[in-house]
């Protein structure tokens, strides 16, 4: 049989094309798709041949053949937040058209339980972080999407899900803190923003847990929010090995945000130990802060902070230069993880009843140093305070014991306090023989 030119120049274009690397994007018929899921474990998953999905609207999947109950019964993937059970949808994506873009690129969805709240969005990216410097010394890359993690884990209409609405104020500050904070990582996008699906042949999905408070306290914890999700165990079997980690990465992580932003690591010097006092505008307030400022200017470089009147990118550079930070509980008191080692952090809230004041921080420690101060040994601000890279660092709080006459509400979330003078002058005393202490 004869060969022809032709047929031997079609041959030679077939070999070149199946030899011939390929490029970061192909198309593949969905017909012919089937995405895979395994639980890695870390709270973590790997999810092959699927797609982030659009408008933070879960993660597309191609085919029905998965073997992880939640997956098959409830269309979820569930894991654990520093709140209990979540669940992050998945949808069959078969319907969207009859071919599909890939990038070759891995991905990486974490899971953080607020992008619109400081301390929250903060606190998820802490464990994600630890991946992404692993990321940095390896041979891979990754695309990092940020998800809103706020659905309680259900089945069947079992329970309604939690839907947490953003504040106006959230809503506003959220793309500034988004961009802050999400810039540690080196190649990122915001699940809420995506105009259209992103499809990847790989995804990780989900980060080790990190908690805010001891692994023993959390354990008790979830005996609980188990109870209270009335989930069949054979959904959260494989959760039940899943086991907090410290949060080793987070001061990595708070000098790769300063480093990441260009913040200057230059402070201003003075004769005096530099202090903030943090003031809230509508709740929580400091009643007495003139009369604070009076007080602690006798031993320190005061400066009262109105967060609203600096950007979030000064006010880290404020918190980074500061010697002592003082301030009621709250989300401006979440950059007290970008302070300097050998610094110290004066906390007031008001105690609302046992319940309330565990929810911030509670010391089962008898030795209280006077009325009103302790030291607290569990809870967001000590777990934050406590991790390593920040060992040297000093934390005491104040907790009003009475309401003041003007306070009609019952929540500790909207009541203003007013600290206690002498009590503050002790807690002074203290912070500036920690900083003489730790300078000398």
């Amino acid at each position: 049989m004869r060969t022809s030119w032709k047929d031997v120049c079609n041959m030679l274009v077939f070999v070149v094309l199946c030899f011939a690397p390929k490029s970061r994007s192909e198309s593949q018929k969905f017909s012919s798709l089937r995405s895979t899921i395994r639980y890695v474990g870390d709270n973590t998953y790997i999810v092959r041949n699927a797609c982030i999905l659009a408008h933070n609207s879960g993660i597309g999947v191609f085919g029905d053949s998965f073997d992880i109950p939640s997956v098959v019964d409830c269309s979820s993937l569930f894991y654990w937040n520093e709140y209990g059970l979540r669940m992050l949808p998945l949808v069959k994506v078969g319907a969207f058209g009859n071919s599909v873009e890939w990038n070759l690129t891995r991905a990486h969805v974490v899971l953080a339980s607020s992008i619109h709240s400081h301390w929250h969005f903060l606190h998820s990216l802490i464990p994600a972080y630890e991946m992404a410097a692993h990321d940095m010394h390896s041979s891979f890359e990754h695309v990092f999407y940020f998800m809103e993690g706020r659905k309680r884990a259900t089945c069947r209409g079992r329970l309604g899900t939690v839907e947490v609405k953003p504040t106006p104020f959230e809503k506003a500050i959220s793309p500034l803190v988004y961009e802050a904070y999400s810039r540690a990582f080196p190649r990122r996008a915001s699940a809420e923003r995506l105009e259209k699906m992103e499809c990847h042949r790989e995804i990780t999905v989900g980060h080790p847990l990190l908690v805010a408070t001891s692994t023993a306290e959390w354990k008790k914890q979830r005996r609980d929010k188990l109870r209270k999700n009335r989930l069949p165990m054979r959904y959260v079997s494989h959760l039940l090995r899943v086991t907090p980690i410290r949060g080793a990465y987070q001061a990595k992580l708070a000098n790769a945000i300063v480093q990441s932003n260009g913040i200057n690591n230059t402070c201003p010097t003075y004769g005096k130990p530099f202090l903030l006092i943090v003031n809230r505008s509508n709740r929580r307030r400091l009643l007495n802060q003139e009369a604070m400022v009076q007080i602690a200017s006798t031993q320190f470089e005061v400066r009262l902070l109105a967060m609203e009147d600096y950007s979030i990118l000064d006010q880290i550079w404020l918190f980074r230069c500061a010697d002592a930070v003082a301030g009621v509980s709250g989300s401006g008191m979440t950059w007290i993880v970008f302070m300097r080692q050998r610094t110290s952090v004066m906390l007031f809230q008001y105690a609302a009843g046992r319940n309330g004041v565990r929810r911030m921080e509670w010391s089962h420690s008898p030795d209280k140093m006077q009325s009103g101060i302790f030291v607290p040994d569990q809870g967001i601000y000590s777990t934050f305070l406590t991790r390593p890279g920040y060992e040297k660092n000093q934390l005491q709080a104040w907790e009003a014991q009475q309401k003041s006459a003007h306070q009609t509400t019952k929540n500790w979330k909207s009541m203003d306090v007013s600290v206690d003078e002498e009590d503050f002058r002790h807690m002074l005393r203290s912070s500036a023989n920690h900083l003489f202490k730790e300078k000398s």
